[in-house]
């Protein structure tokens, strides 16, 4: 099986990725680093203000 490396993120866990594949994803807006809430009842995402503990805040 022939696995598409310019598609890793379709194959690849958050946690398995190295360094520059998470980077590469990366479009600087740190709306993803954010820790975010899910309504059970009613599926709604709610932004924190909590960053995740991998974002470097001086380059994003």
């Amino acid at each position: 099986m022939i696995v598409d490396v310019l598609k890793f993120w379709e194959n690849t866990a958050l946690e398995d990725m190295i360094r520059v594949q998470w980077e590469s994803l990366c479009d600087n807006y740190r709306r993803c680093c954010l820790y975010k809430l899910e309504d059970e009842d009613t599926d709604d995402i709610y932004f924190t203000d909590v960053i995740c503990h991998y974002i470097n805040e001086q380059s994003c």
